[in-house]
């Protein structure tokens, strides 16, 4: 039989002292804030790329709906999801709308297809010259990119140097030859689509998706 004195000993000994917990604790805290720079930039690439993926499916909508409905539409920067800003900065949401007057603009004879609001916070999404993208009936933007196919669409990260490919579809709805998104000093992501020519759809363009 144990006595009392015999249990009392056998817990303390399968017990954890204070010391050592202080240690354990004290690891932990380290691999931690040793993996915390690496997860929040994962995070950041993440949102950014979500961010992209959702233009580039509001760009192949507009595209399908230009085709499907045999009319021009457009996709523009917009701040309260009914009107077009005129503006090349695209974080504050955007919106994709039959274009059938003046172009860029939603006229009285015009139907919005789809909102989006504003992108998550601390992304910035800046399509450089362009202030809509208009698809014509054809499922083409008037195009005087000849060299946009040979380009790759690039997300370069100004923080860590890396850079991956994008989607090829980036390619094919954007009439411009780049596509940018960094994660800036503050740790925040911030984008920039387009390197090149100036103005909107209409001074620029690629052929369609898959075309």
């Amino acid at each position: 039989m144990y006595s009392g004195l015999d249990c009392m000993k056998f817990h303390k000994d399968n017990g954890f002292t204070i010391i050592e917990i202080v240690i354990t604790l004290t690891l932990v805290a380290i691999l931690v804030a040793m993996a915390a720079p690496g997860f929040r930039s994962i995070v950041n690439n993440n949102q950014m790329t979500t961010q992209a993926n959702e233009l580039v499916a509001s760009l192949m909508m507009a595209r399908s709906e230009a085709v499907k409905r045999g009319t021009n539409v457009s996709v523009c920067a917009s701040i309260d999801s009914a009107a077009c800003n005129g503006s090349t900065n695209w974080d504050t949401g955007w919106i994709v709308f039959t274009d059938n007057q003046v172009a860029g603009t939603v006229d009285g004879g015009d139907s919005i297809i789809q909102t989006r609001g504003k992108t998550r916070k601390g992304i910035t999404l800046v399509v450089s010259g362009m202030t809509f993208i208009r698809y014509q009936p054809s499922g083409f933007v008037a195009s005087n990119c000849a060299d946009c196919f040979n380009n790759l669409a690039r997300i370069p990260s100004v923080k860590t140097g890396f850079a991956r490919q994008m989607t090829g579809a980036l390619l094919h709805l954007l009439p411009l030859s780049e596509a940018h998104a960094s994660s800036g000093d503050n740790g925040l992501g911030s984008g920039h689509m387009g390197s090149e020519g100036s103005g909107n759809s209409e001074h620029g363009g690629v052929s369609p998706a898959g075309g």
